[in-house]
């Protein structure tokens, strides 16, 4: 095998499977823009491989190519909260993304020609165009591997695919979900500095998380003083707007009496 190349689209578990083929020793790229880092890599993932792979196909001869399925209905809020993300940043003029992972993108979700890309309806479309434009392109070969992250068993058979021993029953670790982000950043960056010591990633891994851990709880503590102001007040205005209200029915009440009183005598008794 060449390499071996992750054509999935983006939140499909291209995080997950990275991490499981770095724990298995390969030089793992999440993610390449140069002709370097496809050269030093033995795994690519990402961008832009999922709209590249034709090229790659032939750039790299003896590669393995691996499919990443996912449930639509799982795929798409996290496929929209993505490109919402890093929709000013995948501007094709002000964007500060690479022009690679810009053009990446676009090709597989229109994003300057379609009004609402985020809209459910069109990412449906482009995943499933997506999909079948791989699948027909990959028809018939034993080259090319399609699998859910989800599924049970699913590690053993990517393990299998590249020709490596399975030597426990482990399925893929669930990151790029939070704060897991955050771990998967340090994981990677001490993998890249060569250092061997589990306890040490283990450890650097568990700070990065408790970091962005902690940054998330200031941010969704922010609006906490106001919520707590609303919350201490509104028994108030509610007792206040009950006080009108007796207030109005006693007008009211003190409206019919007086009417009563001025009726003509031809009424009375």
């Amino acid at each position: 095998m060449n390499k071996l190349f992750i054509i999935g689209l983006p939140r499909t578990g291209t995080t997950s499977i990275s991490v499981a083929l770095l724990e298995h020793d390969f030089m793992v790229a999440h993610t390449a823009f140069t002709k370097r880092a496809f050269e030093l890599a033995d795994v690519v993932s990402d961008a832009p491989c999922f709209s590249d792979y034709k090229e790659l196909d032939e750039l790299f001869p003896d590669s393995k190519f691996v499919y990443l399925d996912r449930a639509l209905d799982k795929w798409i809020p996290s496929a929209q909260m993505l490109l919402k993300k890093m929709e000013s940043r995948l501007h094709p003029k002000t964007g500060v993304f690479s022009p690679v992972l810009k053009r990446s993108f676009d090709e597989v979700f229109h994003l300057t020609s379609t009004e609402d890309p985020h809209s459910s309806d069109h990412l449906v479309g482009c995943y499933l165009n997506h999909k079948q434009a791989v699948f027909e392109y990959f028809h018939g070969r034993d080259d090319f591997l399609s699998i859910d992250l989800s599924h049970e068993g699913s590690l053993a058979i990517l393990l299998e695919f590249i020709g490596l021993e399975i030597k426990d029953n482990k399925d893929f670790p669930h990151l790029n979900q939070g704060r897991h982000v955050a771990g998967f950043k340090e994981f990677a960056r001490l993998r890249k500095s060569r250092i061997d010591d589990p306890q040490t990633i283990v450890d650097a891994t568990h700070r990065a998380m408790r970091v962005a851990l902690s940054r998330e709880v200031d941010n969704l503590e922010t609006h906490l003083p106001f919520m707590a102001t609303v919350g201490s007040i509104s028994p108030y205005i509610g007792l206040f707007g009950t006080v009108w209200g007796i207030m109005n029915s006693f007008i009211g009440l003190g409206s019919c009496l007086l009417y009563t009183s001025e009726l003509p005598t031809i009424y009375s008794v």
